[in-house]
């Protein structure tokens, strides 16, 4: 009986160390996106998926050799995955306060060269350059986003350009096809030594830099990250010297990992999270190893002490949600961190948004606190509205989390009535034509429908 305890309990286990892979999986999918136009890498990526899943399979057949090999081996999938995203912090390329070359001088195709003082190559304001490939799927990938954040920064002194070495003709057909809704700036750099001086070592494509007036390297890294980084400049937030620290930090924790030093990468992560404790490559590695030992009271410790020194951080509370999902918090639970949470962040429409949208689509269904999450999606929409400056696509993602609420209320005319005015919204945005628009479409027939059946139905009890 005690044997089948044992393995019983071992099994259980196992199944919990399953979640350690799909967390894994999940990251390197975010960096195959990442760096979806090496193609190379892509197929690294999915062949160590591959191999991860395999070897799993293989040692639970051996239940006592499980914890040796799957801690050895969710420690190199990890140590994979950050290899990927560290990749451009090993290689030769232009680093924060270097000078930038000079791009006034090159093919404008669209979008003509600011006008500046002379001699001055950049500004005024900030200047966002991201080096493409017409040919690479990551860097038309990109260019939605990309116009988001021309519509979203332009009125704030950013400028915005997009940046290949290809021939004229090539790019012409470029912009007549994928890149035809392009409303920035488009240069060719004919000789290609500016693109080359941006790139360096660093391969990936699409590769962004911000660049400020006086011609130095702000920041560098993937279009996906732009518009965090230029919230930080913008609002004053973005410490100069604190982001070098953290860059000379993500690569001793490179080094760490590379070397299996397990303490260290722990040790190297709290650092850096004590700089910034949104960097979401430190968290991970976190909160890998309380997985990885299926420490729980650990994360909630470390999250909790997180909280407690950084109260403004709301992605804190998204990880202490999934922490308390993991831990299968009871209702009561669930409800006192939502009213917390929402309470704390009141006049922040993001963090109201993104909670709301977490607790109504990960929290199940007896204990989502749909009647909180509801008020707070409202005022989420209340606060944008009222900013005449705001995104349209921000607009639009509230309106989405709002309807969803209502849904899950019971309301599906209500919900309709929310995800037409998300569609709209996205319509007055050319970058949202695509994927999620026709996604944001989808949802509002469903609403739509399940309006209708809900009427017939009230029309044949009456």
């Amino acid at each position: 009986m005690e044997g089948q305890e044992e393995l019983k309990s071992r099994r259980d286990a196992m199944k919990r160390k399953t979640r350690i892979y799909l967390y894994s999986g999940y990251m390197m999918l975010v960096a195959g996106i990442a760096l979806l136009s090496l193609t190379r890498w892509g197929f690294v990526i999915v062949a160590a998926g591959i191999v991860l899943r395999v070897l799993y399979y293989i040692s639970a057949m051996d239940l006592r050799a499980l914890d040796k090999l799957s801690r050895r081996m969710g420690f190199l999938s990890i140590a994979f995955v950050v290899s990927l995203f560290f990749l451009p912090l090993i290689l030769s390329a232009l680093d924060p306060g270097e000078t930038a070359p000079d791009i006034s001088g090159l093919e404008w195709l669209r979008g003509g060269s600011p006008m500046r003082p002379e001699g001055q190559h950049y500004g005024p304001g900030l200047t966002v350059v991201t080096c493409v490939l017409s040919s690479d799927r990551a860097s038309v990938l990109s260019l939605p986003l990309l116009s988001v954040i021309n519509d979203k920064y332009s009125k704030r002194g950013v400028f915005v350009a997009v940046m290949s070495k290809e021939g004229a003709e090539v790019l012409e057909e470029f912009l007549e096809g994928d890149g035809k809704e392009i409303a920035h700036a488009v240069i060719r750099d004919p000789s290609g030594s500016v693109v080359d001086t941006f790139h360096g070592d660093d391969p990936r494509v699409p590769l962004s830099l911000i660049i400020g007036d006086d011609g130095k390297v702000v920041w560098r890294g993937h279009p996906m990250q732009i518009d965090t980084v230029l919230r930080k400049i913008i609002s004053g937030k973005f410490d100069l010297k604190a982001h070098e620290r953290i860059f000379a930090l993500h690569q001793q924790l490179q080094q760490a990992m590379n070397d299996d030093r397990i303490r260290d990468s722990v040790a190297i992560s709290e650092r850096i999270l004590s700089l910034d404790p949104a960097d979401d490559i430190a968290m991970r590695i976190r909160l890998f190893f309380f997985e990885n030992t299926n420490d729980l009271d650990g994360a909630r410790e470390f999250i909790e002490r997180l909280i407690s020194d950084n109260p403004h951080v709301y992605q804190l509370y998204m990880v202490k949600l999934d922490i308390l999902l993991e831990s299968d918090a009871s209702g009561n639970q669930i409800g006192e961190f939502s009213k917390d949470a929402f309470a704390k962040f009141a006049d922040n429409w993001e963090a109201l948004q993104h909670l709301a949208w977490l607790m109504l689509n990960r929290v199940p269904v007896p204990h989502t606190p749909v009647v909180e999450a509801t008020d707070a999606a409202k005022k989420a929409v209340e606060l944008l509205e009222r900013d005449a400056s705001g995104d349209h696509l921000d607009l639009a993602r509230a309106l989405n989390t709002l309807a969803r609420a209502y849904y899950l209320c019971g309301a599906p005319e209500l919900a309709a009535e929310k995800q037409r005015e998300a569609v709209s919204a996205m319509e007055l945005r050319r970058s949202a034509s695509g994927a999620l628009l026709a996604e944001s479409r989808e949802t509002l027939d469903f609403y739509l429908m399940l309006s209708g059946l809900r009427a017939g139905l009230q029309g044949k009890q009456k």
